[in-house]
C-alpha cells in the first residue's frame, strides 16, 4: 500500500497512535511509582494526626489558664492516660467534705470542656507536680485565677512511635508544644 503523502517525510501508512504494549509499560510503570509513594503519604497522615491532636490538646490547656485568669476561678484539666481524655472544668468553692461535683449555671452555657484523643494517638508519658506510674490513673493541673499553673508536661505517641509533647509553663500557664 502506498502512502498518501508520499512526498512528505515522516507520514506513512501506519494509523497514529500507541501500541497495547506501549500503554501497558506506561501503565506498569506509573503503578509502581504510586506503591512507592503510598507509604510516605500514609505516614505523613500519621504524623499530621499526631501533631494536630498535640495542638488541640494544648488549645485546650489554654482555654483553662485563659478561662481562670479571666473569671477569676481555679480550673482543673484531668488527664486520664487510661482512656485517653482530658477534662478541663473549672473549680469552684465548696464547704469542707462536700465534693465539687456539679457546676453552677453560668448564663445557660457549661464551662467543661472534653477531648478525646483520636485512634491510634495515646498518652505516652504524662509529668505533673506529683508522678504516678499507674496507666489507668488521673493526673492533673490546676490553673490559677493569677495566670499561674501547677504545670506539667504531656507526650503523646502515634502508632509509629513517633512523639509530641505539649508542656505547661508553671509561671505563665502557657502551653507549648514540642
Amino acid at each position: 500500500m502506498r502512502s498518501l503523502y508520499p512526498d512528505r517525510p515522516g507520514f506513512s501508512d501506519r494509523p497514529g497512535g500507541f501500541t497495547l504494549v506501549e500503554l501497558l509499560v506506561v501503565i506498569t510503570i506509573v503503578g509502581t511509582l504510586a506503591m512507592l509513594a503510598a507509604p510516605r503519604v500514609g505516614n505523613s497522615l500519621i504524623n499530621l494526626q499526631l501533631k494536630t491532636s498535640a495542638r488541640a490538646l494544648a488549645a485546650s490547656l489554654r482555654y483553662a489558664g485563659s478561662r481562670a485568669a479571666t473569671e477569676k476561678i481555679m480550673y482543673q484539666a484531668v488527664i486520664d492516660k487510661g482512656q485517653g481524655i482530658v477534662t478541663v472544668r473549672p473549680l469552684y468553692q465548696v464547704r469542707a467534705g462536700e465534693e465539687n461535683t456539679e457546676e453552677p449555671s453560668h448564663t445557660g452555657r457549661t464551662l467543661k470542656k472534653e477531648y478525646a484523643l483520636p485512634e491510634g494517638i495515646r498518652f505516652h508519658q504524662v509529668k505533673t507536680g506529683k508522678s504516678r506510674h499507674d496507666p489507668a490513673e488521673q493526673y492533673f493541673i490546676y490553673f490559677f485565677e493569677n495566670g499561674t499553673s501547677t504545670g506539667g508536661e504531656i507526650a503523646l505517641v502515634n502508632t509509629r512511635g513517633k512523639s509530641c509533647v505539649v508542656e505547661v509553663d508553671i509561671v505563665t500557664s502557657r502551653a507549648k508544644i514540642f
